[in-house]
């Protein structure tokens, strides 16, 4: 497969590191789109760690963190409607042990 660019977006961690939470990410999707960038091809926005507990819930997947984000993946998933798609999530785990990607 040939791209004529690189996948652009934004990344929550360049910025706000740990300081996120629903609001935030829905903003910054609107953001890009109301700017003009999703236009442009920055069709990305990469929540990059800190969203999630520490534990994993009773079914192993991880658990997005109730106090910053209050309806879950679901309500950040709403960043669809008002922003650009695909939205991704990047799980980094950032000082907990590295694994995989998963998707939410």
């Amino acid at each position: 497969m040939v791209v004529n660019k690189p996948p652009l977006g934004w990344n929550s961690w360049n910025t706000y590191a740990e300081k996120i939470d629903e609001a935030l990410i829905l903003e910054s999707a609107r953001a890009l789109k109301e700017s003009g960038l999703a236009d442009a091809g920055y069709n990305y926005v990469v929540i990059d760690d800190c969203w999630a507990l520490h534990e994993r819930g009773k079914d192993g997947k991880l658990v997005p963190d109730p106090e910053k984000f209050p309806r879950g993946g679901g309500g950040i998933f709403r960043a669809r409607a008002v922003g650009p798609a695909p939205l991704t999530w990047v799980i980094s785990w950032g000082g907990r042990p590295r694994g995989k990607t998963v998707a939410p």
